[in-house]
């Protein structure tokens, strides 16, 4: 089933004509060209992660304004493609993973003993809060 724009309220903006064009050239195409997977490319990115921090100056510029120095040798330009090199961040410790980390210490025979921290009954009757 195909739907053609034919009033301007349904094309958001873009021609009635254009509609129509765009619309009858994907219907001519196949389903079976539609549904086979496309082969695309290996694309080289280079993510350089840093530690957020709102007071950084935007990485993407900063990597934009010296990337003449990958570009000025022929080797490095080959390792290290136009649009390769993207800034990604990652999160810096909050407190609740300070104070309380995810991982634990396997329970062992050495390990057991209640001065290692955390909390616990305290048996000792000099202290009038225990």
């Amino acid at each position: 089933m195909i739907f053609l724009a034919r009033d301007a309220k349904n094309t958001k903006g873009y021609p009635v004509n254009l509609v129509d064009n765009q619309f009858s050239k994907a219907s001519i195409i196949p389903r079976k060209d539609l549904l086979k997977q496309k082969v695309r490319g290996s694309k080289k990115i280079f993510p350089f992660a840093t530690t957020f921090n709102p007071n950084l100056l935007d990485l993407n510029w900063i990597i934009k304004k010296h990337l003449h120095f990958f570009v000025s040798k022929p080797k490095l330009k080959e390792f290290f493609p136009n649009h390769s090199i993207i800034p990604s961040y990652r999160s810096s410790k909050n407190l609740k993973e300070i104070l309380a980390p995810a991982k634990f210490e396997p329970a062992t025979s050495q390990n057991t003993s209640p001065l290692k921290g955390g909390c616990f009954k305290c048996d000792n009757n000099r202290w009038d809060l225990c």
